[in-house]
């Protein structure tokens, strides 16, 4: 046996066993497009045995009918030249099985030059399960498209270098900034300097990190609005677990911070009015000790001395029971003032307009700058809690008025406009900073709280040299209502 038949035999028992061996399909068509090698592979792929497919022309098995024409000219267009604008690349096709289904393929042809014509290798994949992955993966990014695209919520997602990949409709809607704006910028392309920087190195450091990290921010919208916002930040791997990139999902958490400054006001108020009312007990503390307990005190001592000399000394006894009378009755008087210092009887009886017109004239009757009150309401009587109110912030400011003031007078004005009545208390005085002192005085602190708790508003106008205005604007419908006569 001859070299070159020992050689053509290795060659041919070689390319048999690689063809057996091989698991994708290998398929050797002549030049009229005849099958003439059919692998194991093939087999298994299209379900033909070699016995039924060798022989058979290709477009007329394996290729389905919308698309022989064009494979029959390919065919032709190769055998006569060995070339053809398909040979060498990589296609992605559909093929048929012998059951007529149809599946994807990806094929690779390569020419043969076999005595004097070109026949076709063809390397063939069923790419069937490939292409359920790609779709699964198209779905799952639309599904997340839509997500992002109509999450109330800001998704944004970040290269490693903190630039900006994808951000939701949300986001840019807010921001005032289209969505294909954002993609490929920096914050520092997008926000001042300082903000800018902060955002950047907080990117940084998630990934440097590696580790999730949540940030609240201040921003202001495209409206002009100043929104705060709670970013949480969490770092993206690949297979082999290295970071690139980071996704953010953020949330717009005004509401809460509102309702958490406005929890603080109230706790604020709540804890000032305490220390008021905590004040005001002590005040009365001090007032019964050093007034009505002293005279009672003292009544008592001179009815004991009555008690004691009523036997051998009738003229002294007799003054000491008149004595012991008269802190008596000083003691009576003094607990009316107590009274009618906590609520004046009047306020329950006529209502708040006759209270204040009797407190101003208790002051009237002592020495302090002349007072003016001035009344143009139309109710009669409002509910306790406002009568109450209204009385008690006439009150404080006048009793400030005259302490601190320092002013020759005092004006007191009540008014009335549909359902609000106002307030208004006005000294030409010293005045002082409203801002340096309004948060530590009992009086104002407690003025702006009683205002807040019915739903109303307080203003003091002050400055030093120039007087105060203490305006009050109090809801009557919601706290009260006018009477009938």
């Amino acid at each position: 046996m001859s070299y070159e038949t020992q050689a053509s035999w290795a060659n041919e028992a070689l390319l048999q066993t690689i063809c057996n061996a091989a698991l994708d399909a290998v398929v050797v068509i002549n030049g009229a497009g005849e099958t003439v090698l059919w692998n194991p592979a093939a087999e298994k792929m299209f379900g033909f045995s070699a016995e039924e497919i060798l022989g058979q022309k290709v477009h007329e098995v394996l290729v389905p009918a919308r698309y022989r024409e064009r494979t029959v000219e390919g065919v032709q267009r190769f055998a006569k030249s060995g070339q053809g604008p398909a040979v060498g690349k990589v296609m992605e096709l559909e093929a048929l099985r012998k059951d007529g289904t149809e599946f994807p393929i990806e094929i690779v042809v390569s020419p043969l030059r076999v005595e004097n014509q070109w026949w076709a290798s063809a390397i063939i994949r069923d790419i069937t399960q490939r292409k359920q992955t790609e779709e699964e993966i198209r779905k799952q990014r639309r599904d997340l498209q839509t997500i992002f695209h109509f999450a109330p919520g800001y998704i944004f997602y970040k290269d490693t270098g903190g630039r900006f990949l994808y951000v939701s409709r949300a986001m840019a809607e807010t921001t005032g900034i289209p969505q294909d704006q954002w993609i490929g910028k920096t914050a520092f392309d997008l926000a001042p300097s300082e903000m800018a920087e902060r955002y950047y190195q907080d990117d940084m450091e998630v990934i440097a990190s590696g580790e999730p990290r949540r940030q609240t921010t201040k921003h202001t919208s495209a409206s002009g609005e100043t929104r705060w916002v709670q970013t949480d930040k969490v770092p993206c791997r690949d297979r082999n677990g290295n970071i690139v990139g980071m996704v953010g999902f953020a949330v717009d958490i005004t509401e809460q911070k509102e309702a958490e400054e406005a929890l603080r006001r109230e706790r604020q108020g709540l804890r000032q009015m305490l220390e008021m009312q905590d004040r005001d007990r002590k005040l009365i503390a001090y007032e019964i000790h050093d007034g009505l307990a002293q005279q009672l005190a003292a009544a008592q001592i001179q009815l004991q001395v009555h008690e004691q000399l009523k036997e051998h000394d009738a003229e002294m006894a007799s003054k000491s029971f008149q004595q012991g009378v008269e802190l008596l009755n000083n003691g009576i008087a003094e607990v009316r003032r107590l009274i009618g210092g906590l609520r004046p009887l009047i306020l329950d009886d006529s209502g708040v307009v006759a209270a204040v017109q009797h407190l101003v004239y208790d002051y009237k009757t002592s020495e302090g700058p002349e007072i003016d009150f001035v009344s143009r309401v139309d109710f009669d009587r409002l509910e306790p809690v406002l009568e109450n109110a209204v009385f008690r912030i006439v009150q404080e400011s006048l009793t400030n008025a005259r302490r601190h003031s320092r002013s020759d007078k005092v004006l007191i004005e009540l008014a009335q406009q549909n359902d609000i009545i106002r307030i208004r208390i006005q000294d030409w005085g010293t005045g002082f900073a409203p801002e340096s002192i309004q948060e530590k005085c009992f009086g104002l602190g407690g003025i702006r709280e009683r205002a807040r708790l019915l739903g109303g508003k307080a203003d003091i106008d002050s400055a030093p040299g120039k007087g105060t205005c203490i305006t009050v604007e109090l809801p009557i419908s919601r706290h009260g209502r006018p009477l009938e006569d």
